[in-house]
């Protein structure tokens, strides 16, 4: 561990900060923009990449995770603009975050957390004056 760094728990993934904020809700992982999910405002939006076509899916969702990505990249730079945290750069984050999962975005830390049922309910989870979804 280098200086500075904080210990990460058992099962969380990490990644880049590229947005600020922390967000709590349901992931939805999408690997195709032709096989859209409904998405509920406040999602996390799970994805491989995002380029201009993503775009669109960043009004609706809470927060953003993607496999790939960094800092100056498409999509921090959106995620950004739509005040949404992120966290970019999580290797397989579409293969290992499960689809419905709820999920914790530390878009400050660049860490994801899959929550088990027995964690504070998602809304305790989110920064003040977010919204969550109800599932």
């Amino acid at each position: 561990m280098l200086d500075g760094e904080r210990p990460v728990a058992a099962g969380d993934f990490t990644g880049i900060p590229a947005s600020a904020g922390k967000f709590a809700g349901t992931a939805r992982v999408v690997t195709d923009l032709s096989a859209l999910p409904v998405l509920c405002a406040g999602d996390v939006l799970v994805v491989p990449h995002a380029d201009v076509g993503w775009t669109p899916l960043f009004g609706t969702a809470g927060a953003v995770v993607a496999n790939s990505g960094g800092g100056l990249s498409h999509a921090a730079i959106v995620a950004r603009e739509f005040g949404l945290p992120a966290v970019l750069g999580v290797a397989d984050a579409t293969t290992l975050i499960p689809e419905g999962a709820r999920v914790l975005v530390d878009g400050n830390e660049g860490v994801v957390r899959v929550l088990e049922d027995e964690e504070a309910p998602v809304a305790a989870l989110a920064d003040e004056g977010d919204s969550v979804c109800a599932t």
